[in-house]
């Protein structure tokens, strides 16, 4: 063999070697890549690592053959060639390789660790994929999931309707949502599921259990309705009873109303007080329940009038005179010079606290006297923050009982009850309507010092010609001069006979009915001047009276209707006027609380 055919041989098997080692490295290495399974596969790493690869080694190539290497050694060549691209190769691959092994590693250890479900399924809805979270879930094993499809597990939906969802979850990439799955005991599994597509092949999903939640909103939702319908249920005992206690008391009262304006001898008279001022103790306490119980319920709203507070507060202690001087007692009222002429606010709500907080006071003070301050601030533009006090000079309370006095149903003192009565809410109920008010309600006392409570409430200016200017702040009641034509419609003998007397005694024509229909037939029969119509009556009752009297009043006629009932919640006045009454009297009522109904509607 000549030196020429040796040397052109020995290049053609070293170009074969050394292109056979390209080769062999670019597939084993591909191989290799290809065998970690745990790399999901991904089309544009591949391709990057590839042109690495063959990038590197045309480099190599091309600078070993540019230097100037001595013919003969061709072992360097290949060794150049196909070593240093792979050691560079690996330099920049493995690392990779490695991390994206560990986040694979970390991911299915995760995964499998995880209480929550994992699964991933096909087109078909069949299962690739379960974790153990998933198999505990659900009570079967991994094997027995394997060979279902989700429809096997779905409540409701057939395998032609998960299909069609996949389909739509898949060309939308995500969706989450809550359904039903059957455990292997036959019971049902609330789940929460997120799934996402993959490779516009595969729905990854993850699954929590909310079955907890899920009952324990259920509990929520049931035990919100058994405390709706206890709280109903109370509404309506609270309302039956205030109905069944007004009624006879309105009798009590009424008569010894009448009876005390009789001529009688002077322990006559000091009896019949003795009855009246029992009844309007035992009205106090009723009246303090029902509003306990509207306030717990949240069913106190607040008015918004135009009033003259100055006037509100002297005829408080016009009201109290008569108490505080029988008892021997000064009162004093200390209100500012100037005073803004009309607020807006609660009026009615304000007298609430103010007479409950002066009762108190005179109840416990025996010496000394009261006193009813005034302070306000602020303007016009802004408002007004007025704090009203009460002051005494009576027992006092001691320091760590004072915080005690505000909760419900209790005194600073269990002998308070024995010796003073009361319930116990009177307090209670002005802190909250205070807090209502937007204001606060506190004490300052010391034991055989007398007590003082302040309260704050915040109030708007309003100018004199205002449309919701209050008549009945500062009103004194009068009387109708003239004689009126009355319809009285009432069921119960002894308050025909109450109202009655007190309408006769005013020199006003008075005409029973003794139910609603009888009112209907009597009202075409004169030109009444008012109609005083109770609610609860049998045959017909107020509120269908009252419907078919206005549908048989002519154009422009109107004659006022004003409900005198025992139904004292705020919803029966508003039940009241949506049937087309013009006012709300609740029993028991006096002479001048009647008068000033006649007065406000045909004065």
């Amino acid at each position: 063999m000549s030196s020429a055919h040796h040397d052109g041989e020995t290049g053609r098997l070293n170009r074969w070697y050394r292109y056979e080692t390209y080769d062999t490295l670019r597939i084993g290495s591909l191989g290799w890549l290809r065998r970690i399974r745990r790399i999901p596969p991904n089309p544009v790493l591949a391709l990057a690592i590839v042109a690495l690869m063959f990038g590197l080694q045309l480099l190599t190539h091309r600078l070993i053959h540019a230097l100037t290497i001595p013919r003969g050694s061709e072992l360097l060549d290949v060794l150049s060639t196909t070593v240093i691209p792979g050691v560079l190769v690996a330099l920049i691959i493995v690392p990779l390789v490695v991390r994206l092994s560990r986040r694979a590693r970390n991911a299915e250890k995760a995964i499998s660790s995880t209480r929550d479900g994992y699964w991933v399924i096909n087109a078909d809805a069949r299962f690739v994929d379960v974790n153990q979270g998933y198999c505990q879930m659900l009570g079967y094993s991994r094997e027995a999931l394997m060979a279902m499809t989700i429809a096997d597990l779905e409540e409701v939906a057939t395998l032609p309707q998960i299909q069609a969802q996949i389909r739509r979850i898949i060309a939308k990439g995500y969706e989450q949502f809550e359904t039903r799955h059957r455990h292997s005991d036959g019971r049902w599994v609330e789940l929460e599921i997120t799934v996402t597509s993959v490779d516009n092949r595969y729905l990854v999903a993850f699954l929590r259990d909310v079955s907890v939640r899920k009952a324990a909103d259920l509990a929520l939702r049931e035990a919100t309705r058994i405390a709706e319908s206890a709280n109903r249920a109370k509404s309506e005992f609270l309302a039956n009873m205030s109905h069944e206690i007004r009624t006879p008391m309105n009798g009590v009262m009424g008569m010894a109303e009448i009876a005390l304006d009789l001529a009688v001898e002077p322990r006559q008279r000091e009896y019949l007080n003795t009855v009246l001022a029992s009844a309007q103790s035992l009205m106090v306490i009723l009246n303090e329940i029902l509003d306990f119980s509207k306030i717990e319920a949240g069913q106190v709203t607040l008015e918004r009038t135009a009033f003259d507070l100055r006037a509100l507060l002297e005829s408080q202690m016009a009201a109290i005179e008569g108490q505080v001087l029988g008892k021997g007692l000064s009162l004093e009222g200390r209100f500012p010079a100037e005073l803004p002429p009309l607020l807006l606010g609660d009026p009615g709500r304000i007298r609430q606290v103010v007479s409950n907080l002066c009762d108190n006071a005179i109840k416990f003070t025996h010496n000394g006297g009261l006193v009813l301050g005034l302070q306000i601030e602020g303007n016009a533009s802004r408002g007004y923050l007025a704090e009203i006090s009460v002051a005494d000079t009576g027992i006092g309370i001691a320091l760590e009982k004072q915080t005690l006095i505000f909760d419900a149903f209790s005194q600073a003192d269990t002998s308070t009850t024995r010796k003073f009565g009361g319930t116990g809410l009177g307090l209670t109920i002005c802190r909250r309507l205070v807090n209502l008010m937007g204001g606060r309600l506190w004490l300052e006392s010391s034991p055989s010092q007398g007590s003082t409570f302040r309260f704050t409430v915040q109030l708007a200016s309003v100018t004199p010609d205002s449309p919701m200017l209050s008549r009945t702040a500062a009103q004194q009641t009068t009387r109708v001069q003239r004689s009126l034509r009355i319809l009285l419609v009432e069921d119960h003998p002894v308050n025909q006979l109450v109202a009655a007397t007190l309408l006769r005694k005013r020199n006003h024509q008075v005409v029973v009915a003794e139910n609603g229909q009888q009112a209907v037939e009597l009202f075409p029969t004169a030109d009444w001047d008012i109609v005083l119509m109770d609610m609860q009556m049998p045959v017909m009752d107020g509120i269908d009276a009252t419907v078919r009297i206005r549908a048989s009043e002519t154009a422009g006629q109107r004659v006022p209707i004003i409900a005198i009932t025992a139904n004292a919640l705020a919803s029966d006045r508003d039940i009241a006027m949506a049937a087309g009454m013009d006012g709300h009297l609740p029993k028991p009522f006096n002479g001048a609380q009647l008068d000033q109904v006649l007065e406000q509607h045909c004065g």
